[in-house]
């Protein structure tokens, strides 16, 4: 989560509803990120439905910096078990240009956050 100084409030999570191909950490994808977001993003490509990743977005308006987390999913037992995830990219900082070009591009939803951590 990220907190926002000069505004004295959370960045609002947004969760892409896409689920996308796993990755299990940073490796080649941040170069790509890194010199195109939103077409690494889309070059991902679909995960399978025991195996895939959440990409959240923080998104607050006014602010120069947002940030991407990759969420690593999967599904034990088949598909039928519980869900484990761990955060293989965590607060990866884009342009807000950037950040509002993959809100626009995939559905998403807005995450409630907790008022006090």
């Amino acid at each position: 989560m990220h907190y926002s100084e000069a505004q004295g409030k959370w960045y609002p999570k947004y969760t892409l509803e896409n689920q996308f191909k796993s990755i299990s950490g940073i490796g080649h994808i941040g170069d790509q990120l890194q010199a195109n977001a939103l077409e690494a993003i889309q070059n991902l490509g679909d995960g399978i439905a025991i195996r895939y990743c959440k990409i959240h977005v923080f998104f607050l308006e006014k602010e120069a910096k947002q940030y991407l987390t990759f969420e690593r999913m999967f599904i034990k037992e088949g598909g039928r078990g519980s869900t484990d995830s761990v955060i293989v990219i965590n607060n990866f900082a884009i342009d807000t240009t950037t950040a509002r070009l993959v809100l626009n591009k995939f559905k998403h939803k807005k995450n409630n956050l907790p008022s006090v951590l």
